[in-house]
């Protein structure tokens, strides 16, 4: 499942875990998918203009989504980071909700095509020098400084 089908799969999993004893790290699994839902519902919730209040109770819940899934040995990746990003932009860009993902879509699409060609031994740094060279905008700040 990929963007907005892991909602159904995460209020499912959420429950199966707060149902059933499934440890210490289903119990943090747990709560990390209670801070999503909570985020979720935000999102759902709220207009495009969100209030300060909304806006808060999207960057906590991001977070504690975020710190909880770390503690329960979750392997944390860009999307993570960035969705704390897009919920403290959510004063200028407005609710997550309404924001095009268009420019990440696209870059996975060209980390995808990069990934093909680069070695397993070197493949983060690789991935991320040549990700840097499809960057017009990166390429022309390192010439003029």
């Amino acid at each position: 499942a990929k963007g907005g089908e892991t909602r159904g799969l995460v209020k499912f999993c959420t429950g199966i875990m707060q149902k059933y004893d499934c440890g210490t790290r289903g119990k943090l699994l747990a709560k990390a998918g209670e801070a999503l839902l909570e985020f979720y519902e935000v999102m759902e919730t709220e207009s495009r203009r969100m209030s300060f209040e909304s806006r808060q109770r999207l960057v906590t819940s991001m977070v504690n989504h975020v710190v909880l899934y770390k503690a329960a040995g979750g392997h944390l990746v860009h999307k993570h980071h960035g969705a704390v990003h897009m919920a403290l932009k959510a004063g200028t860009s407005g609710n997550p909700k309404c924001v095009a993902t268009y420019e990440d879509e696209h870059e996975n699409g060209v980390i995808a095509r990069i990934g093909i060609h680069v070695h397993g031994a070197t493949f983060a740094k690789s991935v991320f020098e040549r990700l840097e060279l499809q960057n017009p905008e990166r390429k022309v700040r390192k010439i003029l400084e």
